[in-house]
């Protein structure tokens, strides 16, 4: 009762490894300034620390006393994330209702190791109640279109930073490690202008100059004069080593040599000049005692669009 998110040794712990998918705490936690946003935090922690459902209900108003008041402030929250929570800053009779996804409790226990082991670590005897299950045809389960995406733009902008901030500094070690040249193909997209922006980051935080950041273009038959443009002025912008490398001939040469019709644009004809252009920057790599930093994302290879041995591969 109530003081499971306060204890050291939480209840809910060892429920939730003896199998316990949805824990309820049935709860009678005062109100003091503060101390919503603080259990709001301890119910989410709770959840995604137990990997389970995790139903906070707390005492309504009429249980107040002179000395104690309660706000009835009741949430659900799974795997870390509040999927309820009731909206009046001091509540009494009322149903919070909420559709739970136990598949995805599931999924996410099967990949901890933690749980291969946790059995039999309490003998106590346990309370099993009996109920009637409740069935849903899912309508009351949030589903957001970008699920990683924060909706508030303040929010945006904090996560893109921390985004940005995070993969500076892997390959800012990589780079200080093996003492190695950056080299990156530009298309004048978002993806590997992201990418260059993050290694001339590093060089700056290494101290090194953004001449050791070599950015190669390499059109052919779809370059468009704007991504071609975009990528020039990028480079020059930021300083870098730029260099053009086109590779219509290359690529033409080597439809002749597999027998592909160069007028069919199909999987043979995109994914050709994808590999042509790894190629090039890898070999390029060699040359200038570089490593070819990757410009394929996940969104791209949910989508299909990371070319096998071409735009996936990288150092």
């Amino acid at each position: 009762i109530c003081e499971d998110l306060m204890a050291p040794h939480s209840p809910s712990v060892q429920l939730a490894t003896d199998g316990a998918q949805i824990i309820l705490n049935l709860a009678a936690s005062n109100e003091v300034a503060g101390k919503r946003a603080y259990r709001k935090n301890l119910v989410q922690f709770q959840s995604a620390a137990c990997n389970c459902i995790y139903a906070f209900c707390s005492a309504g108003y009429t249980e107040s006393t002179s000395d104690l008041v309660f706000s009835g402030h009741s949430l659900i929250a799974e795997n870390g994330r509040i999927l309820a929570e009731n909206g009046s800053p001091i509540a009494t009779d009322y149903m919070l209702i909420q559709d739970c996804d136990l598949g995805r409790i599931q999924a996410d226990r099967c990949k901890k190791q933690y749980y291969f082991y946790c059995g039999g670590l309490d003998d106590q005897p346990k309370t099993c109640i009996s109920y009637t299950p409740l069935r849903s045809d899912g309508t009351l389960y949030p589903l957001r279109k970008l699920p990683f995406v924060p909706s508030a733009k303040a929010d945006r902008d904090e996560r893109c930073k921390e985004i940005f901030n995070i993969q500076v500094a892997g390959l800012k070690q990589r780079l200080s490690t093996i003492g190695a040249n950056a080299v990156i193909g530009i298309s004048g997209g978002l993806v590997s202008t992201l990418a260059l922006l993050v290694a001339v980051e590093a060089m700056r935080q290494l101290g090194r100059p953004l001449t050791d950041v070599y950015g190669v273009t390499m059109p052919c038959f779809g370059t468009s004069d704007r991504t071609y443009n975009n990528s020039w002025e990028l480079m020059r912008t930021l300083g870098i080593n730029a260099k053009e490398i086109s590779i219509k001939n290359a690529v033409t040469l080597h439809f002749q040599d597999i027998g592909h019709d160069i007028n069919v644009h199909n999987g043979t004809f995109e994914n050709s000049q994808a590999r042509e252009r790894t190629q090039i920057l890898m070999d390029y790599a060699s040359v200038v005692n570089g490593i070819v930093v990757g410009t394929g994302d996940l969104s791209e290879l949910a989508l299909g669009w990371c070319t096998y041995n071409g735009d996936h591969m990288s150092m």
